[in-house]
């Protein structure tokens, strides 16, 4: 707790902060923004898997890539004060993405950071899928919508987001990749996951804790 209140830096974590309520006030200032950003074909798969947590307009593609495609135009107002991260990358490399954050921030990539970043990507089984946690198994597939979404739904997404995707550099889907082996590793994970989720309901339900 010293440490932060001694700190120079301060970071805030905002979630649905979109770059239009930013910018009133984000000029006239120093912050810096790291912009984390997800395929819109996983955000969608993530809120669908659980009804009644989003709204059904978190689900339609033409209105969350237009709010994600006004975010991205922070870029070009910010210049070296915005950095833009993809999801996917930090699932995969989480070491190396939060290391390129730090220097691009121009902060320190301690041993202490180093070591927080491996704890989040080598959970144990009761934390790694649950899914408001922020800890991800290094080995966990941030692709699951290629074997949940129709292709049908991929297809919509890809037509009314072919902007962002591109600026964001996400290939088109080619189902030909798929084959019965990855869908069988994926089943597997999904089954877990949404073990980990019951569990979890279960668990607030007999605490009599808020959702």
């Amino acid at each position: 707790m010293r440490e932060c209140v001694n700190s120079t830096t301060r970071v805030t974590k905002t979630i649905l902060a979109h770059g239009d309520n930013l910018e009133r006030w984000i000029y006239d200032t120093n912050i810096q923004v790291v912009h984390l950003v997800r395929d819109p074909r996983g955000i969608i798969r993530s809120v669908t898997s659980r009804p009644g947590t989003w709204t059904k307009q978190d689900t339609m593609p033409k209105q969350l890539c237009n709010k994600i495609q006004s975010d991205l135009d922070l870029e070009e107002r910010l210049g070296y004060r915005y950095i833009r991260v993809r999801y996917e990358d930090l699932v995969l490399d989480a070491q190396t993405e939060s290391e390129r954050i730090y220097q691009h921030l121009g902060l320190e990539y301690t041993e202490k950071i180093r070591k927080f970043v491996r704890q989040h990507t080598n959970p144990d089984k009761d934390t790694q899928y649950k899914y408001y946690t922020t800890f991800r198994d290094k080995n966990f597939p941030p692709d699951l919508w290629k074997v949940i979404l129709t292709l049908d739904q991929i297809r919509e997404i890809e037509t009314k987001c072919q902007r962002v995707l591109k600026k964001l550099n996400y290939e088109i889907f080619d189902p030909d990749i798929i084959n019965s082996t990855v869908v069988d590793n994926y089943n597997q994970l999904l089954k877990q996951i949404e073990l980990d989720h019951e569990n979890y309901m279960n668990f607030k339900e007999k605490n009599n804790l808020n959702s």
